[in-house]
């Protein structure tokens, strides 16, 4: 998307002498917007469409670096872009119509498109902290296992004085987790 940025930015001087308050008041959008889209981001579709309305630019030469920017052939991408469409309720609609009702669409479908990028993040984000549990649950089941190995060497060698103890006559009894033998 860096060519657009710089064919945006080079509106920008053209135009507005590197101004992008004038440019933000101009265009109908914020100054950060374009900052923004003279840098890495992708313009909207709404402002493109103002770029080209506003400053008679070519679509093809704002989105591809085509031709040489005069709006002479906007009408002419337009017309190629609706033709192409295959919305069977637009078949009525003038050229314009159709035009509008396409960005419509594509505006809807953008919006879709970032509300299951984020929902994919929250998924990602869920399955990490399922992993996360996941990986402390085993944790907490070795700790678990090596403390229950402990126990039992420790009731192993309780049972191993218990029975020495036997074979001497003595009584066992454990205390406090301690083994004491008497007679």
């Amino acid at each position: 998307m860096a060519a657009i940025n710089e064919r945006i930015n080079e509106l920008l001087k053209k135009h507005f002498n590197g101004n992008n308050s004038k440019f933000a008041d101009f265009i109908g959008t914020s100054e950060a917007n374009i900052r923004n889209y003279c840098r890495n981001t992708e313009p909207k579709v709404e402002f493109i469409n103002t770029l080209v309305s506003k400053l008679d630019i070519s679509y093809e030469w704002l989105l591809a670096g085509e031709g040489d920017g005069s709006g002479q052939d906007a009408s002419t991408m337009k017309e190629l872009y609706v033709q192409d469409s295959k919305i069977p309720h637009c078949q009525s609609m003038t050229t314009d119509e159709r035009f509008d009702a396409l960005l419509m669409q594509n505006n809807i479908l953008s919006e879709a498109n970032i509300t299951l990028a984020k929902a994919a993040q929250e998924a990602t984000r869920a399955s990490q902290d399922a992993i996360k549990m996941a990986h402390d649950s085993i944790s907490a089941n070795q700790r678990l296992g090596e403390m229950n190995q402990e126990m039992m060497k420790q009731l192993l060698a309780m049972l191993g004085d218990v029975k020495k103890n036997s074979r001497a006559g003595g009584a066992v009894v454990a205390v406090g987790g301690r083994t004491a033998v008497g007679q």
